[in-house]
């Protein structure tokens, strides 16, 4: 799934390589990309909360980037999930402890 937002902010649809992620529920696992560095971590739920998930040892390889700053906000908000939902417009969203919306993924095409 490409990452269309990260917090508040709409990532531009001009970028060189779409930060996504994949979910790997079977495995437990997560893996993508956050913009140029390659991430991947733990997958995790709670059966005891509702639509409960949980990313964990999320790292990523260090290379130098364009924008840092999206970099590190997709490695921000990936620990701080802790519920999903999917929106109207089909799009999957990651929420914290809180309720804030902290990652919106549109399905990949």
């Amino acid at each position: 799934r490409k990452i269309v937002k990260v917090y508040e902010n709409t990532l531009p649809t001009n970028l060189k390589m779409r930060p996504s992620v994949k979910l790997d529920i079977a495995d437990g696992r997560i893996s993508g990309n956050s913009g140029c560095n390659r991430i991947t971590g733990e997958l995790r739920s709670d059966d005891t909360v509702g639509n409960s998930i949980s990313f964990h040892s999320v790292a990523a390889t260090r290379m130098m980037c364009p924008d840092m700053e999206t970099e590190k906000n997709i490695l921000s908000a990936l620990n701080s999930v802790r519920t999903y939902g999917i929106l109207e417009n089909g799009n999957l969203v990651f929420f914290t402890a809180g309720g804030a919306v902290v990652l919106e993924l549109k399905r990949n095409k």
